[in-house]
C-alpha cells in the first residue's frame, strides 16, 4: 500500500535535514522519556499496586486507641478482632523482621516476614510452586519449621533451583522446610513488609501471647459480598460490645490506598518537575521548528506567489511533524529505559516496573500532541505569510518574536526548578545541622546480635550470655567505649508509651534498654546519678524526661513507668527525626526475654576496623551467634533525611537537564539574531564601533530576554514552591537567599551562552558582513 503523498512528503523533509530532525526528536526524547518512565511507576506503584484476585476485598484493619487512629496489634487484640467478626473470610497477622540466612557469625541477615496461618489465603493468588498458608502445627510455637519462599528470593538466594520446595535451609541457624514459593508480581499486602524475602509462621511465643505491644499489622479479605462499609459497621460493633485491652475501636482501609498513600508525594513532585521538563522540550523543539521555518521563508513566499493553497503548507508541516513525533518517540523509549532503572534504585524497589500498554499509549498521545502543537506555530505563519514581506531583504522574518517569546517561557520553568532544588539543598544543609544529641555518631559501630532460636532457652542464659558479652567487648582492639541496648535512638527507635504520673499527667516516654558504659558508647553526658545495675528494678532518665518529673529539683530516687526507681540522669537524643527535637526516654536494664541484642563500639579510627575483633569475639562467646546489619550510627542517622534527600537528588537532577536546555536555547537565539544583524553590525564596524560595543548589544538583547523570562519564573516559583512546603526545614518556601542564587545560576549560565555568538559578532568585517546580505 502506498504512502498518501502528503506523509511521504513529511519524511522525506525529515531525510534531507537529518541533523535537524535528530536534534528535534532528542529534544522530544528528554521530555517524553521522564513522562513515560513515570507512568510506569504510577501504573505498578498506584493504579496496579495490589495484584490480587478482586483486590477491593483485600483490607488493612487498624486499631484505634484515643492518641491515634492507625495504631498496630498484638496478638491479644488480634485474637479478638478474628473471634468477634464474620466480616472477613480470612485475617492475617504480620510482623517484619530480620534472620540469619546460615550458621554461626558468618550468616548472611535475610528480610522475613512473620505471618499467621491464613496469609495465603488472604492474597488469594497461586504459588509458583508449593503452597502459601500455614499448617496448624506450623504457627505453633515449637511447631515444625517451616517458610515461603520469594521468588526474588528463590532467584538471588537458590540459583532459582527447580527442587526447592521440600528442600531445607539454614534459617536462623536452624533447619527450615521451604514449603512453597510466591510469585514476585505478587506484592506484599504492607509496605513494612515490602522487602522481605521469606515468609514465615508467626508462631507466638508464651511472652508474645501475653505482651500489649503493638508491633503486627492486620492485613484481611472481605468474606464475598461484604462492603468495606459494612465491614467497618461491623468493626464499630465489635468494639462497642466488647472491651478490648488498648483499643476503642477498629478501621478497615483498602490495601490499595494504604500502598499507594506513601508513594503519592515523591511521585507527584516528579510528575510536577516532568511535565516541566516536558514543556521545556517542547518549547525547544518550537523553536527549533521556527528556525527551520525562517530558513524555508523564501521558498514559502515563491510558493505562495505561485498560488499554493495555505492548507496545502499547513499539511507539509503537520506530516513533518508526524514523522517528527515517531523518531522523537523512539528515542524517547531509550530515555524511558533509563529514567525508569535510575527511579528504580533512587526509590529502592524490589524489581523494575513495565510498560503497559496504557503507558505506551500515553507516551503516543504526548509525542504526538507536543509535535503537533510545536509545529501549529510555523503552520499558522506559513499559511498568513506575505510573499512581498518574506523576499524583502533584511527583514525581521515571521518567527523572530515567536523565538524571542519562547525562550522567555523556557527561561520561566527553567528559573522555578532551579528554586525548588535549591530550597530541598537548603533543607539538606540545615538538616545536617540539625543537634541529634549524640556525638560522633560516625565513629560508632552499630551491630544487632541475634540469638538462634533454642540455643539460649531460659532468661538465666540469655542474662548469662549478655553480661558475658559486657565484660568481653571491652577487649576489642580499638574499642573506646562499648554497650548494649535493645532498642536505641535511630538505629531502632521505640514507638513512644504513655505514662500516667502518680499526679495525673501524661508523658510520652520512649523507653530502651542498656547495659555497659551506654554514655560512652553513644557519646551522651551523665548528668548525675549512676547507670542502673542489670536485673534491678532502676532506670536512666534524659534530662528532658527529668524536668517534667521534678522541674528543677533532683529527679534521683522518683518512681518512673510506675515500677523503676531513677537512679541517673543523661542527656538526651532525637528519637527518629532531628526535626521533631529532644524526646523523653527512660533507659531500663536488658530484657533477658528478648532473643537479640544491639551492640554500640566507639573507636577513635574506622568503625569498620572493629569488626574482625568482634568477630573474633563472637566466636568464642558462642560460636552459634549471628551477626546481622553492621553499619554505622550515622549512617542510620542520615535514614531520617532520605525523602528530602531523595526529593532534592530528583529535581536537582531535573534542574540540571532544564539549564542545559535554556543555555541552548539562549544560544541558538543569540545566534540566530546575530546572524540576522550582520548588516548593521557591519556598518556599525565601518562606522568605528569597536569589538566591545558590539559585544555589549549581543550581551544587552539577550540579557533582557533573561530578565523578563527570569522575573516571570520567579513569579511562578511563589506558587510552585507551595508544592514543597512539607519536605522543607530550617527555610522558608519564599526564601530570598534561594531565590537570588537561583537567579545568579540562571544568569551566569545565560551569560556564558552567550559569549560566543558576542566573540562572534565583534569578529565580523564590514566587507564579509555587507557581502553577506
Amino acid at each position: 500500500m502506498a504512502m498518501p503523498p502528503l506523509m511521504s512528503h513529511g519524511f522525506r523533509a525529515l531525510w534531507r535535514h537529518p541533523w535537524h530532525s535528530l536534534g528535534v526528536a532528542l529534544l522530544l526524547a528528554l521530555g517524553i522519556g521522564p513522562v513515560l518512565a513515570l507512568s510506569a511507576l504510577a501504573d505498578q506503584l498506584l493504579v496496579r499496586n495490589a495484584p490480587y484476585p478482586e483486590p477491593h476485598r483485600v483490607v488493612q484493619v487498624h486499631g484505634v486507641i484515643p492518641e491515634y487512629d492507625r495504631c498496630q496489634f498484638n496478638p491479644t487484640a488480634f485474637h479478638h478482632l478474628q473471634e468477634g467478626t464474620r466480616a472477613f473470610s480470612a485475617l492475617t497477622l504480620l510482623e517484619p523482621s530480620t534472620f540469619a540466612l546460615g550458621r554461626g557469625v558468618d550468616s548472611v541477615p535475610v528480610e522475613v516476614v512473620r505471618a499467621t496461618a491464613d496469609f495465603g489465603q488472604v492474597l488469594g493468588v497461586a504459588p509458583l510452586a508449593g503452597r502459601l498458608t500455614f499448617l496448624k502445627d506450623e504457627d505453633t510455637f515449637g511447631g515444625t519449621r517451616v517458610a515461603i519462599a520469594t521468588e526474588r528470593a528463590w532467584r538471588r538466594r537458590h540459583g532459582a533451583n527447580p527442587a526447592l520446595v521440600g528442600s531445607t535451609i539454614p534459617l536462623e541457624g536452624l533447619p527450615t522446610i521451604i514449603v512453597g514459593i510466591l510469585p514476585e508480581r505478587v506484592a506484599f499486602p504492607s509496605s513494612r513488609v515490602a522487602e522481605a524475602e521469606y515468609v514465615v509462621p508467626a508462631a507466638f511465643t508464651p511472652v508474645e501471647r501475653e505482651e500489649n505491644g503493638n508491633n503486627w499489622e492486620v492485613i484481611g479479605r472481605l468474606s464475598p459480598g461484604t462492603t468495606l462499609a459494612q465491614a467497618n459497621a461491623a468493626l464499630a460493633s465489635l468494639a462497642a460490645s466488647q472491651v478490648i485491652p488498648g483499643r476503642t475501636g477498629f478501621r478497615a482501609l483498602q490495601v490499595s490506598e494504604e500502598l499507594a498513600a506513601g508513594w503519592k508525594r515523591p511521585l507527584g513532585l516528579f510528575g510536577v518537575a516532568s511535565v516541566l521538563l516536558l514543556v521545556l522540550a517542547g518549547i525547544n523543539a518550537a523553536y527549533l521548528i521556527l528556525a527551520r521555518s525562517e530558513a524555508r521563508r523564501g521558498d514559502l513566499a515563491v510558493a505562495t506567489a505561485l498560488g499554493a493553497p495555505a492548507a496545502g503548507m499547513v499539511g507539509q508541516y503537520m506530516a513533518e511533524g508526524l514523522g517528527l513525533s515517531v523518531l522523537g518517540l523512539g528515542l524517547g523509549f531509550g530515555v524511558a529505559f533509563g529514567v525508569r532503572q535510575a527511579l528504580v534504585l533512587h526509590f529502592g524497589l524490589q524489581s523494575t516496573p513495565s510498560f503497559s500498554l496504557a503507558t505506551v499509549g500515553v507516551g503516543c498521545l504526548t509525542s504526538l500532541l507536543l509535535v503537533l502543537l510545536a509545529s501549529a506555530v510555523p503552520a499558522w505563519v506559513a499559511a498568513r505569510i506575505s510573499p512581498m514581506e518574506a523576499l524583502k531583504a533584511g527583514g525581521r522574518g515571521m518567527a523572530t518574536g515567536g523565538r524571542r517569546w519562547v525562550l522567555v517561557g523556557e527561561l520561566a520553568l527553567t528559573s522555578i526548578l532551579l528554586v525548588g532544588a535549591g530550597l530541598l539543598l537548603r533543607t539538606l544543609m540545615a538538616l545536617g545541622n540539625l543537634p541529634t544529641g549524640l556525638r560522633a555518631p560516625e565513629q560508632v559501630l552499630a551491630v544487632t546480635i541475634q540469638l538462634p532460636s533454642g540455643a539460649y532457652p531460659s532468661s538465666p542464659t540469655r542474662q548469662a550470655l549478655f553480661d558475658t558479652l559486657v565484660s568481653r567487648l571491652g577487649t576489642v582492639s580499638g574499642v573506646t567505649h562499648s554497650a548494649l541496648t535493645q532498642t536505641a535512638p535511630f538505629f531502632k527507635p521505640n514507638g513512644h508509651g504513655v505514662w500516667n504520673t502518680p499526679d495525673g499527667r501524661k508523658l510520652k516516654v520512649n523507653i530502651h534498654t542498656l547495659a555497659g558504659d551506654l554514655p560512652g558508647a553513644l557519646g551522651l553526658q551523665l548528668r548525675e546519678g549512676r547507670l542502673p545495675r542489670q536485673g534491678a528494678a532502676e532506670a536512666l532518665v534524659s534530662d528532658t524526661l527529668a524536668k517534667d518529673l521534678s522541674g528543677d529539683e533532683s529527679a534521683l530516687g522518683r518512681n518512673i513507668l510506675g515500677r523503676n526507681t531513677v537512679v541517673g540522669v543523661v542527656s538526651a537524643t532525637a528519637e527518629r527525626d532531628p526535626r521533631r527535637g529532644f524526646a523523653r526516654q527512660a533507659w531500663i536494664p536488658l530484657d533477658p526475654e528478648w532473643t537479640f541484642v544491639d551492640v554500640f563500639l566507639r573507636t577513635d579510627g574506622q568503625p569498620e576496623s572493629l569488626l574482625p575483633g568482634l568477630r573474633s569475639v563472637l566466636h568464642q562467646v558462642g560460636p552459634d551467634l549471628q551477626m546481622l546489619e553492621p553499619t554505622r550510627l550515622s549512617d542510620a542517622i542520615s535514614h531520617a533525611h532520605a525523602e528530602p534527600r531523595k526529593a532534592a537528588q530528583l529535581l536537582g537532577a531535573l534542574a540540571v537537564i532544564a539549564l542545559v536546555l535554556a543555555a541552548a536555547g539562549i544560544y541558538g537565539v543569540a545566534t540566530q539574531l546575530t546572524l540576522r544583524r550582520r548588516q548593521e553590525f557591519g556598518m556599525r564596524v565601518a562606522m568605528g564601533a569597536t569589538p566591545g560595543t558590539l559585544i555589549r548589544l549581543v550581551l544587552n538583547q539577550g540579557l533582557r530576554l533573561v530578565a523578563l523570562g527570569l522575573g516571570l519564573g520567579l513569579l511562578g516559583s511563589l506558587w510552585a514552591t507551595m508544592l514543597l512546603k512539607s519536605l522543607l526545614h530550617g527555610v522558608a518556601n519564599l526564601d530570598p537567599l534561594t531565590y537570588v542564587l537561583g537567579a545568579l545560576v540562571l544568569v551566569g549560565t545565560a551569560l556564558l551562552a552567550l559569549l560566543l555568538p558576542a566573540l562572534r559578532a565583534a569578529r565580523l568585517s564590514p566587507w564579509e558582513a555587507l557581502r553577506a546580505e
